[in-house]
């Protein structure tokens, strides 16, 4: 029994000693060595985890850093947190695997920023390898870490902030765009607070609207990346500003009259016109202050955030700016007919989301633009976005017409 124990070790003790050799060759043979003989024994990341992941995490805490060495390793931190399982690891062995190697993917991302190293061939690979990680950790470490600490949520918001930092710069590849939209994204669906969502949301507002809107040309950003942008501001939108999350906020009318008068005639067009209606909030109109002004740079930690309901009205008159200047500037209508029928379907997707979650936190003319959209779609000659519009209405009428049953 003790041999079966030693095993994982003796088969890879040699090269985790060598991975930490001064020598690069050396270092980058071992880790290729490693790579290989995990992924040809997987069982091994689980039970040779640590063995393996202590030489790693040494690797990436070296300054300067080597990048061309790092490619080797960031392929290796991949497959180890890919395929090993937290539950399968002794003791609470799993809780520190978070913190540890977001701080230290994290601190090569921001010297990848501030070394002026961009556009070398090593540096952007390694930079796209290390959105990879921080996605892993996210979807699959984070739950562990110590009850998501403090530390842990603080390590969350610079995740975020790097990859706002990264939609916003020029000259970012569309791969590395690409995949800080799925870190958004995921920042989303791992993060339950939404104190600490609120408080990132700012900057991650502000970024996905420069992509929308860049160059006044989808063409410029590329369309999967315009795509994205849609899906991630709408898991924003509802992880933040839905109509639930913000009961407490909102003011509770009865809308039982609204619903009646809806239905009572019996006329479709008239049960459309209600339906968009109920969906808006009647006197709440937006600005013309930019979005979010001087609050694109999220900072590190977990900054103090009331929210409260002048909260609420001051992100909701934002966010609807954004819509505007989306669905009625560079994204009209008009506009949007140019547009790959993916295109046209996304920013579509966006607004219905936008109507179903969000319609009495944003404003009125907000929800208008959106109802816009969708009314044109019913026009579109491309059957998928006409049907998602006529869906879309048809179960607003359905719901709407339950409802009043019931309140009977």
């Amino acid at each position: 029994m003790g041999n079966d124990e030693e095993e994982p070790f003796a088969v890879i003790s040699g090269p985790c000693i060598q991975l930490c050799d001064p020598n690069i060759n050396t270092a980058r043979n071992a880790c290729t060595e490693l790579v290989s003989i995990l992924s040809a024994a997987r069982h091994l990341c689980t039970s040779g985890f640590e063995h393996v992941l202590a030489p790693a995490v040494f690797q990436l805490a070296e300054r300067p850093p080597q990048w061309g060495l790092l490619e080797e390793v960031c392929r290796l931190v991949q497959l180890l947190l890919a395929q090993a399982e937290p539950r399968d690891l002794p003791g609470k062995k799993a809780l520190n695997v978070f913190p540890l190697l977001c701080e230290r993917a994290c601190g090569l991302l921001e010297t990848v920023f501030s070394g002026g190293r961009r556009g070398s061939d090593s540096v952007e690979i390694v930079t796209v390898q290390l959105l990879q990680i921080l996605q892993i950790l996210l979807r699959k470490w984070y739950v562990q870490a110590s009850g998501r600490s403090e530390l842990s949520r603080m390590q969350v918001g610079f995740v975020a902030h790097l990859a706002v930092r990264l939609l916003s710069e020029d000259g970012v590849s569309r791969e590395q765009q690409l995949l800080s939209l799925e870190l958004l994204q995921a920042v989303t669906e791992v993060e339950r607070s939404i104190d600490n969502l609120a408080s990132f949301y700012p900057g991650v507002c502000t970024a996905l609207a420069r992509v929308l809107l860049r160059h006044g040309s989808h063409a410029k950003a590329g369309s999967k990346v315009i795509i994205a942008s849609c899906g991630c501001f709408s898991a924003w939108l509802q992880a933040v500003l839905s109509n639930e999350r913000n009961l407490h906020l909102l003011d509770t009318e009865s809308d039982s009259t609204a619903l009646e008068l809806a239905f009572s005639s019996g006329s479709v067009a008239q049960g459309l016109a209600r339906i968009f209606s109920m969906h808006t909030r009647t006197g709440k109109t937006s600005t013309e202050s930019p979005p979010f002004k001087n609050r694109a740079a999220q900072h590190a930690g977990l900054p103090d955030l009331k929210r409260d309901k002048t909260w609420l009205d001051e992100t909701s008159k934002r966010t609807s700016q954004v819509f505007l200047a989306v669905l009625r500037g560079s994204c009209s209508t008009d506009t949007l007919w140019l547009e790959k029928s993916v295109v046209r379907q996304a920013f579509l997707d966006l607004s219905i989301s936008a109507i179903r979650g969000c319609s009495k936190t944003l404003t009125s003319d907000a929800v208008e633009a959106c109802f816009e959209l969708v009314f044109a779609s019913l026009s579109e000659t491309e059957e998928t976005e006409a049907k998602t519009s006529r869906l879309f209405l048809q179960e607003s009428l359905e719901s709407e017409q339950a409802w009043l049953v019931q309140s009977r």
